[in-house]
């Protein structure tokens, strides 16, 4: 018996039995669809933090506090990082290209329209160059602005949007914490919101934020630019040494750059991703045993016809080609609509909560695969017991 003779009987034999088909089916088509719509969804994410991170610079460094304050022994607080070692860094270290102070809190937002929440960053215009983003409209305040502490604000594309629906803001003024402030200008929308992001932020001179907002000198970090990616080690190092004796007792710092970040969120993203794939796989499990029992009582049914093919010059080849072929049929089936499922699923997903998806060919084929490989090998056993009847007491089944 060829192949293609095999194939027609297994089709055929699955055609008579549809819904008992379909729903031996079930179970691949549930695991195929979930392997292939967690992996969609998986690097579709990797790839978006990777395209976030790639935003910002591959070689921006985040000098930041790892004890915020440290008390000293009169209960003084004393601020670990300030502007003070921001331009220290500056001034001596020959791996730095650009820094920028970052000193920030959530603040009260009022405008004609109401009141509003948004993060307010104290810093210098140097944050546009080491964020890699640019004014839109307006202008970025000045080394002038920033030493007479000015109350101006350059606002995120989020904020600008939000407070400012129908108008550009530039010339007009809001209140942020009774104060008054001049719009000055409006950043370009990155299109993310990463937790770093200035779309969703309000920038204002880091002596302004100091002085008239928020009553310290404390920053949440300093923004680092090496001079290229190959410098990253070496800004870090220089960091580090020039810091080092500058700190207060009992002090440190955390240093981290963005390949370490996209590193660690690649790791974390594959982790979840390979999680729930393994959970996707125990319904292939499930499904590839449906597929040997449903086989196993095809076989019991069909004792008859076994005996009569014997009969008739069929070997016990021909039996176990017929019964393996019905097996990888019906899996096989099953993992094309479960391919088709998860994409569509994946698209849904992405549509309806705004999740970034990645179809890859790759996991469409080991999808496939795998159903291909549950079908043998599920299927390798009942067709084993089919070839193996003889055919006399085949023959004699229910006379």
């Amino acid at each position: 018996m060829t192949f293609l003779e095999g194939f027609r009987l297994a089709a055929r034999g699955i055609r008579s039995n549809l819904l008992r088909s379909v729903l031996t089916m079930l179970g691949v088509i549930i695991g195929v669809g979930s392997v292939i719509a967690m992996v969609s969804l998986g690097q579709g994410a990797s790839a978006e933090v990777t395209q976030r991170i790639a935003n910002m610079g591959s070689n921006l460094l985040m000098v930041q506090p790892g004890r915020a304050v440290v008390r000293t022994s009169g209960g003084t607080r004393v601020a670990v990082l300030t502007v003070a070692h921001e331009q220290a860094i500056a001034a001596h270290a020959s791996a730095v290209a650009a820094t920028a102070p970052e000193l920030s809190q959530t603040a009260n937002i009022r405008t004609e329209s109401g009141s509003h929440e948004f993060q307010v960053i104290g810093t210098t215009a140097s944050y546009l160059e080491i964020r890699n983003t640019s004014i839109v409209s307006g202008r970025m305040f000045s080394d002038e602005e920033k030493r007479a502490a000015d109350r101006v604000v350059v606002l995120g594309a989020n904020p600008a949007a939000e407070l400012f629906p129908h108008t550009d803001p530039v010339g007009e003024t809001l209140r942020i914490n009774q104060r008054t402030f001049l719009i000055i200008g409006v950043l370009e929308a990155k299109g993310d919101s990463a937790m770093m992001s200035a779309d969703d932020s309000i920038l204002v001179p880091v002596t302004t934020a100091e002085k008239r907002l928020f009553g310290t000198d404390a920053l949440r970090m300093i923004n680092v630019k090496a001079v290229s990616s190959d410098h990253i080690d070496a800004a870090e190092a220089q960091i580090e040494r020039i810091l080092s004796p500058m700190l207060p007792e009992g002090a440190e710092i955390r240093i981290t750059n963005m390949q370490q970040m996209l590193d660690t969120m690649e790791e974390t993203s594959m982790t979840f991703t390979l999680l729930l794939a393994g959970i996707a796989g125990v319904s292939l499990l499930v499904g590839g045993i449906g597929i040997m029992n449903i086989m196993l009582v095809s076989v019991t049914e069909r004792t008859k016809e076994i005996g009569i093919r014997r009969a008739i010059g069929g070997t016990p080849k021909d039996i176990l080609v017929q019964f393996t072929l019905e097996a990888i049929f019906l899996s096989s089936l099953g993992g094309l609509i479960g391919i088709a499922a998860g994409f569509s699923g994946a698209q849904l997903l992405s549509q309806a909560m705004g999740w970034a998806v990645m179809f890859s060919g790759s996991a469409a084929v080991l999808g496939f695969g795998t159903a291909v490989t549950i079908g043998l090998f599920f299927g390798i056993w009942p067709a084993s017991r089919a070839a193996a009847l003889d055919p006399i007491l085949a023959l004699r089944h229910d006379m």
